[in-house]
């Protein structure tokens, strides 16, 4: 939102018994009357806050990027594909999965879309499978999240993440992961459809961001020290986020160096830039930047994936034969 903020009021002129509009100036002080119109108001001066970050906020991917298209998905079997994360452990890879319909398992193509393989994660259900994010696993590994937050009719008690360790490629064979954990999660307020999750590499916390067609997105965090093998966690709400109305969240990543966090919608791309020993709460109670690339002509986009520096993103629409982009920043 722009640093000069607008808001209209009503000014009743007694004067000639007629009714206009005025406009309060932030930090201005004052109401300007309407044209033709006597009335004046005095009113005490107030500084209504900024929703500009600075330029030193602003994650680099907000600004100019350049766009390339990498190839396609060759892979019959993803056709709704609705979550994106880049490997931490093994170059070139990434991880996707199918969108509700589908069963539970996992999805591995290279960067330039050429198929690796699918794995199925052992005595996993998926009822609507949303979004997928990876963080530091034990011995140096990193795990996978695979988030069945979705529920377009609100009415989900629970939700549930599926975390398992990543699958090494070299050493797949059989085409299944190795055997999840099941995390369940509750709302603090009743149930909320969602599609995109976020994993702190720092601190291991867990994040919902909840869509909605006002673009007003809620961030629900659950810690690992709230989670408990065969409870269910209560999430904290930590934050809300204003898109702008229309701007639904659906999908979102946080950088492997941890300093950028990404919120995507069908169009645009919003992010927060984040400070050293910051929680995502914190870095997301700020205002994001919104990014100038456009994902609109991308089709149904839903899935986004950073690059560990958080220098670009790369996406893949919905439909058969997928293509694969990298907007990359450019230098300021």
């Amino acid at each position: 939102m722009a640093r000069g903020l607008l808001t209209t009021v009503l000014v009743i002129a007694l004067a000639g018994v007629a009714i206009g509009v005025g406009v309060v100036v932030a930090g201005s002080g004052r109401i300007s009357a309407p044209t033709g119109s006597s009335a004046s108001i005095a009113v005490a001066t107030t500084q209504l806050p900024t929703t500009s970050p600075s330029t030193l906020d602003t994650p680099a991917i907000c600004g100019p990027v350049s766009l390339k298209r990498l190839g396609e998905i060759n892979y019959q079997e993803a056709t709704e594909l609705s979550g994106l994360v880049v490997s931490s452990t093994q170059p070139g890879l990434l991880w996707t999965h199918n969108d509700s319909g589908d069963r539970a398992r996992v999805i591995a193509v290279r960067t330039d879309g050429s198929f690796v393989g699918s794995f199925d994660i052992p005595g996993a259900e998926s009822l609507d499978a949303e979004d997928i994010a990876i963080g530091p696993g034990p011995d140096g590994g990193s795990l996978l999240y695979l988030a069945d937050i979705g529920d377009n009719d609100s009415e989900r008690s629970t939700v549930v993440i599926w975390r398992l360790a990543e699958p090494t490629i070299a050493s797949a064979e059989d085409q299944v992961t190795p055997p999840p954990t099941r995390i369940e999660l509750r709302y603090p307020d009743g149930p909320h459809n969602a599609e995109t999750l976020l994993v702190d590499p720092r601190s291991g916390d867990l994040a919902v961001v909840t869509k909605s067609l006002d673009g007003r997105s809620s961030v629900y965090v659950v810690r690992p020290s709230d989670l408990a093998e065969g409870a269910i966690a209560t999430m904290e709400r930590v934050a809300r986020i204003d898109l702008g109305f229309g701007e639904l969240a659906t999908g979102g990543d946080v950088s492997g160096s941890g300093s950028v966090i990404v919120v995507r919608t069908y169009g645009s791309v919003f992010a927060w830039k984040r400070k050293a020993r910051e929680s995502i709460a914190a870095a997301m109670r700020r205002p994001p930047c919104r990014g100038v690339a456009k994902l609109g002509g991308e089709g149904q986009g839903e899935a986004i994936a950073l690059t560990g520096d958080g220098l670009g993103f790369y996406t893949v629409a919905e439909g058969r034969n997928p293509p694969i982009r990298l907007y990359s920043a450019k230098r300021r």
